[in-house]
């Protein structure tokens, strides 16, 4: 077990959100909208295939 250290799925670099968030907040809110239906149409076709 490697404690300490919260690594997410996809590295992202530190600078950029830093960057996102001071000039661009509404790009962050974008990206998290579509990773949030990237997952929710997966999520879908997996219950679709198992039923």
């Amino acid at each position: 077990m490697q404690k300490g250290s919260s690594i997410s799925v996809m590295p992202i670099n530190q600078n950029f959100l830093q960057w996102a968030w001071n000039n661009e907040p509404w790009l962050l809110f974008v990206l998290g909208i579509m990773f949030l239906g990237m997952y929710a149409s997966i999520y879908f076709i997996v219950r679709k295939i198992n039923n």
